[in-house]
């Protein structure tokens, strides 16, 4: 999901979410409560990372220059500037990217992935 996730109804959500089987599906859930809807539709099986890099590092790294249209009013509802941003309050893990390198945040990612795997299934 992007932003603007607000503006579908919950049976499209529902079809997003059910799509994904097996992997991993990375989402920009800019709301609690649609993070929340995504758990419930996934069920057990879902891990939610926080990339939490400030927005300071975000706009400095912007190659496009989005950032800078989205605080000149040029683009609307963007993440973050003109449109909110819940931080998830219990993330399966963290990774501010400001603070760490490609290689450390991977490597959480994997020991996040390799601990789903070892995990009883719930029946």
């Amino acid at each position: 999901m992007v932003a603007g996730s607000r503006k579908k109804s919950g049976a499209q959500h529902r079809r997003a979410f059910t799509s994904v089987e097996d992997g991993v599906h990375g989402a920009c859930i800019p709301y609690a409560s649609d993070r929340l809807l995504a758990k419930e539709i996934i069920g057990t099986g879902m891990r939610e990372v926080y990339v939490s890099t400030p927005i300071e590092e975000c706009e400095k790294r912007d190659p496009k220059g989005l950032y800078k249209l989205a605080r000149t009013g040029t683009i609307v509802s963007f993440t973050g500037i003109s449109a909110p941003y819940e931080p998830p309050l219990t993330p399966d893990l963290v990774l501010d990217t400001s603070t760490l390198d490609i290689r450390q945040c991977l490597r959480s990612l994997l020991t996040l992935l390799d601990q789903f795997n070892h995990e009883p299934v719930a029946s």
